[in-house]
Formats: C-alpha cells, structure tokens, sequence
C-alpha cells in the first residue's frame, strides 16, 4: 500500500501507565476528540504502531468510529515478525481483531533485531505528517524516541497524556473558576453545562486554559513575554466560543477573504475581550 502522508497520522504512546487504567473512560474520550480534530482537517488516515496500551487502544477507537466517518482508515505498522507474542491472551485477542479491521498492515523490518523498536517509529513518523501520542514526561522507552524524533523530523504531535491532566483538572476545578472560564452564569449553570463547554474546546486549548491556570497559581514560571502572549491566546479562543455560541455560527464562516472577522463579529469579540481580561486581571486565582 502507498501511504498519502498528507492524509495520514501515526499513533504512537506508552505501553503501560496507570492512566491507561485509572482513567480509561477519560482516555478514550481524549482520544475520539484528538482523531475528530484531525479528521475535520482532512486526516483520513490513522497507523498504529500496535504496542499494547495506548496503541491498541487508540486503534479500537479509530474502529470504533469507522461507523459515524466516512473515510476513516486504520492502517497498522508492526514492527517485526511475531510482535504480539509475548501479549496476554486479551491482548492477543484484541490485537487480532484489530488487524482484521485495517486497511493494510505493514511490515517494516521483515525479522526482529537490535533496533527493530526505533525503525518501526521512525517509519511512523516518515510516513505521516502528524502524531498522536501518550507521553507522561518521563524518560523511558520508544515513547520518549517516539517524542523526540518527532521533535527532529518537525512533526506536529499532540499529547494526549497533556488532554487527559487538563480534563481532570477541569473536573475538580471550582464552580467560580469554571464560570469565569466559560462565561456561565455560577447560579444558574450545572455539572452538564460545564461539561458541555468543556467538549467544545479543543484538546489544544484544554492544554492552553490549563497551562494559562498553573501560571496564575504560581505553580510554573514564565517569562513576561510568555506570560501575555498565553494570556492573550487564552482569551482569544475563549472569546470564539462565545462568539459561536453567541451568533449559532462556526467561526470560520465569521471570517472575510483576508481571514478577518467581519465588522459585527469583530466589535463584539472586542467587547468579550475587554470583558475577559478586565475578569481575569482581577480574579484572585
């Protein structure tokens, strides 16, 4: 099979991390945003290197929703012969399954050698212009290669491990935080509307407000530069989602041919922004 790099994102995470477990449905939830993002940009095509763990899993969740997309491929990259076999009898089994779902399975070293691990990612990365991955930080494994030749190549990656702390954190942020952050009214809003807010921003902006509410509470350092362009990235994308919410309209039919909000749009993202960050300066985090 020619793979359309254009068209494709390689999968790539750890094999074991109690995230995996602890917060499977949060995971899997992470993961379907992550590849529908994706998919809206044109990515029709998701390879898996088919380790066990985050690899097995994000491809269950590219099957998963074959149903619902039309066009959505999965194509497995295994690394060498008999790579599943020193798999669990469940793994084996779900690891199965999976090939038989593919588009096309890819044999990138035909015996396993010193190696066979690094060439394996680096085929899933040559061959794709975007990844999703899991990486906790820690310096262990191809995961860490995986990251780090991304870094070489300059492959976008998104980190669903970076998704999953953000959702959490937003889970067990205060009622008075949240509506400061969605523009919900505290006495009239539930767990449901925080919620749903919470689903319609992007997995990268999940990371942005994250990152954004660390800074405020002195838990990271930044520099002043740093510190206002994320202030002021913040604020932008949660003033569009306002705008959307507010006009019933996607943002981007929002934009002229220059890719400027038309007047009206632009005179009230101005008033939500002077609003936001008036809210934000003063809010005692």
């Amino acid at each position: 099979m020619k793979i359309d790099k254009s068209k494709t994102v390689a999968i790539k995470g750890h094999m074991n991390d109690s995230c995996l477990l602890t917060n499977r449905e949060i995971l899997s939830e992470e993961i379907e945003a992550i590849i529908l993002e994706y998919y809206s940009q044109g990515y029709t095509h998701f390879m898996s290197g088919m380790a066990i763990g985050f690899d097995l899993l994000a491809a269950e969740a590219v099957i998963g929703l074959q149903p619902l997309y039309n066009g959505l491929k999965l194509i497995a990259a295994i690394p060498f012969p008999e790579h599943s076999k020193h798999y669990n009898d469940e793994d084996k089994r779900r690891y199965e399954n999976i090939l038989q779902q593919c588009e096309a399975t890819i044999l990138v070293n035909i015996e396993n050698h010193w190696g066979s691990y690094q060439r394996g990612v680096d085929f899933l990365i040559d061959q794709s212009s975007c990844i999703i991955a899991y990486f906790d930080g820690i310096k262990r494994g191809s995961t860490e290669y995986t990251v780090e030749y991304a870094k070489l190549r300059r492959v976008p990656l998104s980190n669903v491990f970076d998704s999953v702390q953000s959702t959490l954190w937003w889970e067990t942020l205060s009622v008075e935080c949240k509506s400061l952050f969605s523009g919900i009214d505290s006495e009239r809003g539930s767990a449901y509307h925080y919620r749903r807010f919470w689903k319609q921003v992007e997995s990268g902006n999940r990371v942005l407000l994250f990152t954004y509410w660390k800074y405020r509470m002195g838990m990271i350092q930044l520099s002043e530069e740093v510190a206002h362009s994320l202030q002021m990235e913040a604020i932008s994308e949660l003033c569009e989602l306002k705008l959307e919410f507010e006009f019933g309209l996607p943002s981007s039919e929002m934009y002229n041919d220059e890719g400027q909000y038309f007047d009206v749009y632009q005179d009230r993202f101005n008033d939500l922004y002077d609003d936001l960050e008036e809210r934000l300066m003063e809010y005692q985090f």
